[in-house]
C-alpha cells in the first residue's frame, strides 16, 4: 500500500506511461500534477491505475496534454476520487467520477482549464511549489483526510488557512 501526499509533479515526460502507474493499492492526496507531457501512447494518462485500488483526494491536475486519470479495467483497477480539480472533462475520467460546479458532497471539479496556479518557484520551505493565485477554484475546495498540519512547504505553512483546505500541495494564504 502506498501513500503520496503534499507532493508536486511538474513538467515530467513519458513515452510509455503516466507520471504514476500503480499496480498496488495507493492513496494520493493533497498533491499537484501540472504540465506533464508524453510522446502520446494511446491509453495512457498522468495517473494510471492497473490491477489496484486508487484513492484520490484533494489533488490538482492542470495543463496536461493527455488525460489526468485512467482506470485500467481489464486489470481490475478501481478508482475513487473526491474533491479533486481535474483538467480532464468528465467524459475522459473513469466511470462513476462525480463532477459538479463545487466539491460539496465529495464531487470533483472537472474540465477546469484555468486552475489558477502561479509558476514553479520557491514560495518558502525546502522544495519548489506551484502557488495558487487569487481566485483559483482550488482555494478552500479540498479536504484534509490525512490530517496534515502543513502543506508541502513544511513548518510555518499551515495545511488549512481560511474556511477550508485548498486542493493541491500548496495552501493559499
Amino acid at each position: 500500500v502506498g501513500v503520496i501526499e503534499n507532493s508536486t509533479f511538474v513538467s515530467n515526460s513519458s513515452g510509455t506511461g503516466g507520471v504514476i502507474e500503480s499496480q498496488v493499492p495507493m492513496t494520493i492526496r493533497n498533491s499537484t500534477f501540472y504540465a506533464n507531457i508524453a510522446t502520446w501512447v494511446p491509453g495512457q494518462a498522468v495517473i494510471v491505475a492497473e490491477a489496484s485500488t486508487l484513492t484520490l483526494s484533494s489533488n490538482l491536475f492542470g495543463k496536461h496534454e493527455y488525460p489526468d486519470l485512467l482506470e485500467y479495467l481489464p486489470g481490475g483497477a478501481q478508482v475513487t476520487a473526491a474533491k479533486n480539480l481535474f483538467n480532464s472533462t468528465a467524459a475522459l475520467l473513469p466511470a462513476g467520477t462525480v463532477c459538479a460546479a463545487s466539491t460539496a458532497g465529495g464531487a470533483n471539479l472537472c474540465g477546469v482549464t484555468l486552475a489558477g496556479v502561479g509558476s514553479l518557484a520557491n514560495h518558502g520551505g525546502p522544495t519548489a511549489t506551484l502557488s495558487l493565485l487569487p481566485g483559483s477554484p482550488a482555494i478552500d475546495a479540498g479536504e484534509n483526510l490525512g490530517a496534515l498540519t502543513t502543506d508541502q512547504r513544511g513548518a510555518g505553512f499551515s495545511r488549512v488557512i481560511g474556511v477550508g483546505t485548498d486542493i493541491g500541495a500548496y495552501e493559499y494564504p
